[in-house]
């Protein structure tokens, strides 16, 4: 089994349901021996989640702390079938990753029609990189149609270790995602969702079921932190 040297996916106490600093994460990722992560805290829109200026001010942090890189990100809502998301464009371009998800205390109760329309919506926007814990139940949609949409604007789907904790409905849909994923040479990412430090580096339900489903490891975006930056580079990334 592959290690996972770059987290996609993870929150600090900015998002106040998360327990770790900035520092705190870049120090553990340290001595765990990851070689990025990025910081995609809650956008606007949930109860607890930092003001729009702490994104905005994401650009000014070091590229490097105590040796791991720190790559600025956000995690967003789909707030309706257009796609539209809590920041703008503007904003999403100055950020390094991106991730769109849904919760059910902010994206509305779609039918599986309407979730497809949104998921392609989102995969067309060119600020927007991945999309994240899709195997939701409640967020139900054409996994074919809108994998065939991530394959054509080159955009990822996630694989979400904390889905085998607290979505534990979810894992049936992830294991079609990534047979999908597979099939339409859609590259995935493999993250921890961690909301404490020491969730860093806990990959391994994820990298089971991908092995299961026998998905090359050379399309885990996030196996490395060249290979992130291979994939964020062909978005026009900053």
């Amino acid at each position: 089994m592959i290690r996972i040297l770059a987290e996609t996916h993870c929150h600090t106490l900015a998002s106040t349901h998360a327990y770790s600093t900035l520092g705190e994460m870049a120090a553990y990722a340290k001595e765990i021996g990851l070689e990025a992560i990025a910081i995609t805290d809650h956008a606007p829109g949930m109860k607890d989640t930092p003001h729009l200026w702490h994104f905005q001010n994401e650009k000014y942090w070091p590229e490097y702390i105590n040796g791991v890189r720190v790559l600025s990100g956000v995690e967003l809502d789909v707030l309706d079938t257009k796609g539209t998301v809590a920041l703008s464009d503007h904003d999403l371009s100055e950020l390094d990753v991106v991730n769109v998800s849904c919760h059910k205390v902010i994206t509305p109760a779609f039918s599986v029609e309407e979730m497809t329309e949104a998921y392609e919506a989102v995969l067309r926007n060119p600020y927007i990189h991945i999309i994240g814990h899709a195997g939701s139940p409640n967020f139900a949609f054409d996994i074919d149609r809108v994998m065939k949409t991530a394959a054509q604007y080159g955009k990822a789907f996630e694989i979400n270790n904390h889905s085998f904790v607290c979505r534990k409905a979810s894992i049936e849909n992830c294991v079609k995602i990534a047979k999908a994923a597979k099939q339409y040479g859609v590259p995935l990412a493999v993250s921890t969702d961690a909301h404490i430090c020491y969730a860093l580096g806990h990959t391994e339900e994820a990298l089971a079921l991908l092995e299961e489903v026998d998905f090359p490891q050379e399309r885990i975006l996030n196996r490395t932190l060249a290979s992130l930056m291979e994939f964020l580079d062909q978005h026009k990334r900053k």
